[in-house]
């Protein structure tokens, strides 16, 4: 099945396939007498085994396309004793980093041992998806949500709240999931430090020094760096979690988003400190970070002189004085600890004996000099690394058109269930090998909001073609096939797809909204 998908048309259309998602889909006899042959032989070649023969029946199933009979199932729940819903249900874990681009070539992560075994080289990278809003507390909200930002209204890192009280964790925590959250929930995040939906907390409650809601009790962890907090309370609680009982584990650590300067005057208008993250002193000058080559795309420059828009404010930053690149080394160190924190979990959980899914990406992209743009909020910040490692999914990546709004119903459809809220369209087949077609378009849009610091835009991605439009009338179009670097504003030279490519963001804007 080949199935395409618009921004706002999202019906959850996909192949049923053979994977852990509960009881319901291994008993899905469409075949009697089928079903009986099978039962027969797999019952003499693998006696004691219980897991093999409901997934053979299964996939006959699917194969015949025929209806069950009632008497088929009742005779294949008395042949083959089925696992527990519970036994089936696979672990979830979103390790959700803090600020981390995408870079084609992957020069950061590939210095992480264990990122780059199990998930660049042992699992499937998305080349293709893109944050919606490339601001940490929009992107969460949605991440949580499934939801558009202006359908979940988090439009900045000032707020307002999400309303939590329904999320995947609520959706996982309906049928029977043990819900973990470690570590970074929102900026400025004013709700209940226990939202609804979660069965263990740990929650960041400051950005300069590590303190923690724990279970919603306020917690200073002086003299650590806060993602060794996060990654010992991941830990400890996936160690305490019930065997019997699926997990979904929320793992947010801080890296590596920048730091602030300490010992210098605020006056400074540019500090290079400010755009580097803090490292953990042991972590400082590690030798699998030394020699990482400086980022610099096509479009770096230290000034908006030449690509895009050049009439801008420059804020939240202006660049930083390195004109032979972004540095990564310091970027590499900060997220040293994620690496081990990953290897722990996964030690951890191969102790648990389930099947897991493991998805590694970021929370939003980063430019990094790209159009002299330093951090995210631009158009330039919304492509994401993200990866997926599981049960069936094959190692390699894929060119999807995908927004970050799908992960939520992924995730949930991983888990058998549905997030009614949610706009985005689950990208499950695609991890199950199947011709899943993605989206026709992306939303993308940068609000503005009360005292910001930066230029609203939004605009319309497709696999061809991408718009922008700045809320003070700038235009760009970029033809993605023949200048996937957005090097030539094409605006001016195709008047009539422009003025198409407006219009459907107009709508798409509208329809967003919920």
């Amino acid at each position: 099945m080949n199935v395409a998908v618009s921004e706002i048309g999202h019906d959850r259309l996909r192949p049923i396939g053979l994977r852990w998602r509960g009881m319901p889909m291994a008993l899905d006899l469409r075949n009697p007498s089928r079903a009986w042959l099978v039962i027969s032989l797999v019952g003499m070649l693998l006696i004691g085994m219980v897991a093999a023969p409901a997934a053979l029946l299964a996939a006959d199933a699917e194969a015949t396309g025929t209806e069950p009979t009632e008497a088929a199932a009742e005779t294949a729940e008395a042949e083959v004793a089925a696992p527990d819903r519970s036994v089936l249900a696979p672990d979830i874990f979103l390790v959700m980093i803090d600020d981390h681009g995408y870079i084609a070539d992957e020069r950061v992560l590939r210095r992480l041992p264990t990122v780059t075994e199990k998930f660049l080289d042992g699992g499937l990278r998305f080349n293709q998806i893109y944050d919606e809003t490339p601001l940490c507390c929009p992107a969460r909200a949605t991440v949580l949500s499934g939801q558009h930002t202006l359908h979940h209204g988090v439009t900045s890192n000032q707020g307002p709240d999400l309303d939590t009280a329904v999320t995947i964790a609520t959706a996982l925590d309906d049928v029977g999931y043990h819900t973990i959250h470690a570590g970074k929930f929102m900026t400025s995040y004013k709700g209940p430090t226990v939202p609804p939906g979660w069965d263990r907390v740990l929650m960041r409650e400051n950005f300069s020094e590590p303190r923690f809601y724990v279970e919603g009790e306020l917690t200073s962890f002086a003299g650590m760096h806060q993602d060794e907090v996060v990654s010992d309370f991941a830990a400890e609680w996936l160690r305490e979690a019930p065997v019997d009982e699926p997990v979904f584990a929320h793992i947010t650590p801080g890296a590596p988003h920048r730091a602030q300067c300490s010992g210098q005057g605020k006056s400074v208008r540019i500090r290079p400190c400010d755009f580097m993250p803090l490292v953990i002193e042991s972590d400082v000058d590690a030798e699998a970070c030394i020699g990482i080559p400086r980022y610099k795309p096509p479009d770096y420059e230290l000034s908006p002189t030449k690509y895009g828009s050049t009439k801008r404010q420059f804020a939240p930053w202006a660049m930083p004085p390195w004109p032979k690149g972004w540095p990564m080394g310091t970027i590499c160190e900060s997220l040293l600890v994620v690496d081990r924190m990953v290897d722990e979990l996964m030690t951890i959980q191969a102790d648990r004996d389930r099947p897991a899914y493991w998805f590694f990406f970021s929370d939003n992209g980063m430019s990094w000099g790209r159009k002299a743009f330093p951090l995210k909020h631009a158009p330039t910040a919304t492509r994401l690394p993200f990866y997926v490692a599981g049960p069936g999914v094959a190692a390699g990546a894929d060119e999807t058109l995908l927004s970050n709004i799908d992960l939520a119903p992924t995730i949930t459809a991983i888990a058998g269930t549905e997030l009614e809220i949610a706009d985005g369209a689950s990208f499950l087949p695609l991890l199950d090998g199947e011709e899943f077609a993605g989206r026709a378009e992306v939303l993308e849009t940068m609000p503005g909001s009360k005292g910001r610091a930066y230029d609203p835009w939004s605009g319309l991605r497709t696999p061809e073609w991408r718009y922008i439009r700045w809320d003070d009338g700038r235009q760009e179009l970029y033809d993605l096939v023949n200048d996937p670097d957005e090097l030539k504003n094409l605006a001016r030279k195709h008047d009539d797809r422009v003025e198409r490519m407006d219009e459907r963001l107009d709508e798409l804007l509208a329809q967003s909204r919920g």
